[in-house]
């Protein structure tokens, strides 16, 4: 017999650290589903990665930035506030 991926005991543990209580039935199918998670993370270790760059994200996350220029002021944005002066937002004083 293998030995057991994760113990029933580390579950308990992982459940009390999380504040959850799980019964006898839950214990053993969070058990199971650890497990498979384990040994999937065993499957993608044995898979060559020597000339993959490190990434943060799967997808090419560039920021697409456009050039920072001043525009005209619209009026139409503080139009819908309650209360406007010049056309920027009026808000009450909350510090002193």
């Amino acid at each position: 017999m293998t030995k057991e991926k994760i113990t029933k005991a580390e579950v308990e543990n992982a459940a009390k650290l999380a504040m959850l209580r799980f019964d006898e039935k839950e214990t053993e199918r969070f058990r199971s589903y650890l497990a498979k998670i384990l040994q999937y993370m065993e499957n993608l270790n044995e898979l060559d990665t020597g000339g993959v760059e490190p990434a943060s994200h799967a997808l090419d996350m560039r920021a697409r930035l456009r050039e920072d220029k001043a525009a005209a002021k619209s009026e139409s944005a503080a139009e819908g506030a309650p209360e406007s002066a010049d056309g920027f937002f009026s808000v009450p004083r909350v510090v002193e």
